[in-house]
């Protein structure tokens, strides 16, 4: 990680390919149990903050030549566990935002191909809510966003595309949607089940009885996880 103090959320979230990565938590056993890291593409070890002063020879001998990515409540507890392992030769950094950054770190679980269009799936790690990136000929409609703002704009530049709408299919969604955030930084029109179009470039819409919104995009129908 270059030797850098924290760790970009937006980095972090594209390195989960990378098996050299593991999660170090650093929280006490009450603030673990509000909140767990556990997740299924991470590997995480815990030691509690007041701990990893007394357990750094331990500590580097199970982290090895791992790239040491530490989680604390706040963000300049994980600096201070990461600044004790780079005394001892352990490539660590903190996690961007702490556990806030955490909670909103987002993934890509997958993209499949239709023809021309292509659908990135994305999973918030800590709420497993899937967020969805309709791609066709340079643009992109995004569908169901929560979680890191950065992470939808990493994966525009990522795929070269410019978004041209924000979608929540569900009025429910817009809780936990970021959305708006997008929007406002995009400029793009944002829409939700009452008041969506029939048509977003090339997305059709419609509605179901209940009041859920469909999206559908050649032979892919996205409605909720």
């Amino acid at each position: 990680m270059n030797g850098n103090s924290t760790l970009r959320l937006r980095d972090f979230v594209a390195s989960r390919e990378d098996p050299r990565i593991l999660l170090l938590d650093v929280r006490l056993p009450v603030e673990r149990a509000a909140v767990s890291l556990e997740n299924r593409f991470f590997t995480v070890i815990h030691t509690p903050r007041p701990d990893v002063p007394k357990t750094l020879v331990a500590l580097a001998t199970l982290l090895g030549a791992r790239h040491v990515v530490v989680v604390d409540e706040l963000e300049a507890g994980a600096r201070d566990a990461a600044h004790l392992l780079r005394s001892i030769e352990v490539d660590a950094a903190a996690l961007e935002n702490g556990l806030a950054g955490w909670v909103s770190a987002v993934v890509e679980e997958s993209c499949e191909v239709h023809d021309a269009l292509q659908v990135v799936s994305l999973v918030r790690v800590v709420s497993m809510l899937h967020s969805y990136i309709l791609l066709e000929a340079g643009e992109a409609i995004v569908v169901n966003p929560s979680g890191c703002v950065d992470a939808f704009l990493a994966e525009f530049q990522r795929h070269r595309c410019r978004p041209i709408a924000v979608i929540d299919t569900e009025i429910r969604r817009q809780d936990v949607s970021c959305g708006p955030a997008i929007c406002a930084i995009t400029g793009v029109p944002y829409y939700v089940p009452e008041r969506a179009p029939k048509r977003v470039g090339f997305a059709e819409l419609s509605t179901r009885p209940s009041g859920e919104l469909l999206v559908t995009a050649a032979d892919v129908c996205i409605t909720r996880t």
